[in-house]
């Protein structure tokens, strides 16, 4: 059983699973919403040109948690504590992709997504993983982070799938 998310913030919760569904690792861990990500969301409320959906996801090796002032930009592929990521490290995300609760028991709105790194050959992500991030993608390849999550890493080696769940709360009504 999933923990419940509480009214405000946002979760990740991460399973590698072996060809079979059998799930070889656990983990959930907290976000933290970077400068860039809070700035991605004032100019969507100004209409700002270049302000866009979250439309991908990536992921790093570097296990440090962020700290202020959250201006984490880019993931890394390595870390002189976990090692190096081989392959690709981002899935893009459909619009689609992304669940809409309205939880007013709760006072909040709730945004889920699983996105998963497939399985796959050789050249398919492996390696230590242990961060992740939302962000909004551009046409002309630019790229915000939204949040960065960091984690104790999990080993994904090419032939296991690892799959992502996001949940994102954004509270509303009269402060608790």
């Amino acid at each position: 059983m999933r923990p419940t998310t509480p009214r405000t913030g946002a979760w990740l919760t991460v399973e590698l699973r072996r060809g079979d569904g059998t799930v070889l690792a656990y983990r959930r861990a907290h976000n933290a919403v970077l400068a860039g990500g809070a700035q991605l969301i004032a100019d969507l409320f100004r209409g700002t040109d270049g302000a866009g959906p979250v439309n991908r996801m990536s992921v790093g090796a570097n296990p440090a948690p962020e700290v202020p002032p959250f201006a984490t930009t880019e993931l890394s592929a390595s870390s002189p504590d976990t090692g190096e990521l081989a392959g690709p490290r981002d899935v893009p995300i459909a619009p689609g992709a992304f669940a809409v609760t309205l939880e007013p028991e709760r006072r909040r709105v709730l945004v889920t997504a699983r996105l998963v790194l497939p399985a796959g050959d050789a050249t398919a992500l492996r390696g230590p993983v242990a961060e992740a991030a939302l962000l909004h993608q551009a046409g002309d390849g630019s790229r915000r982070l939204y949040n960065r999550v960091t984690f104790e890493p999990v080993t994904k080696r090419a032939e296991q799938e690892l799959s992502l769940y996001w949940e994102v709360a954004f509270p509303f009504g009269d402060p608790d």
